[in-house]
C-alpha cells in the first residue's frame, strides 16, 4: 500500500482503518471521575488516517481508573479510597462498574462488525 494519500484506493484507506481500529481496541480504559477534570482532544491525520489523542488534566479530584487487557483478559481497577469509605460516594462506584460491563459488550460488537467489514472488504478486494 502505497504511502500516498492520493494513491490510495477507498478499499485501500477503509483496509487502512480498519487495521488502525483494529490495533487499538487491545486495551480499554474506564475512568470515573469526581472534581475538577478538564479533557482535551486533538485529532490529527496521516497517510489517510485519523488519529485522536486524548489528554485528561485531573486537580484535587477522586478516580476509579479499570484497565483492561483484552488479549490477555486481565482486569486493574485503581480505586480512590473515598469511593469504598464513603457511602456518599457509593453509587457512582457501582456505575463506574456497571460502565466497565458495558465497556466491554461495545468492545466485543466492535470487534464483531470489524471482523464483517474486514471480511467484507477482502470479499471486495478478491473479486476485483
Amino acid at each position: 500500500m502505497s504511502n500516498n494519500n492520493e494513491e490510495l484506493s477507498g478499499l485501500d484507506r477503509l483496509m487502512a482503518r480498519l487495521e488502525s481500529a483494529i490495533n487499538d481496541m487491545t486495551d480499554l480504559k474506564v475512568i470515573t471521575a469526581v472534581g475538577n477534570i478538564s479533557v482535551e482532544v486533538v485529532n490529527t491525520t496521516e497517510d489517510g488516517i485519523t488519529t485522536s489523542i486524548r489528554t485528561e488534566t485531573q486537580k484535587d479530584s477522586r478516580a476509579i481508573i479499570s484497565d483492561i487487557d483484552l488479549i490477555d483478559g486481565d482486569i486493574m481497577t485503581a480505586i480512590d479510597n473515598i469511593f469504598i469509605t464513603d457511602a456518599a460516594y457509593a453509587h457512582i462506584r457501582d456505575e463506574h462498574l456497571a460502565r466497565v460491563n458495558d465497556a466491554q459488550a461495545i468492545v466485543s460488537r466492535n470487534i464483531n462488525v470489524l471482523k464483517e467489514l474486514a471480511t467484507t472488504a477482502q470479499t471486495w478486494n478478491s473479486q476485483a
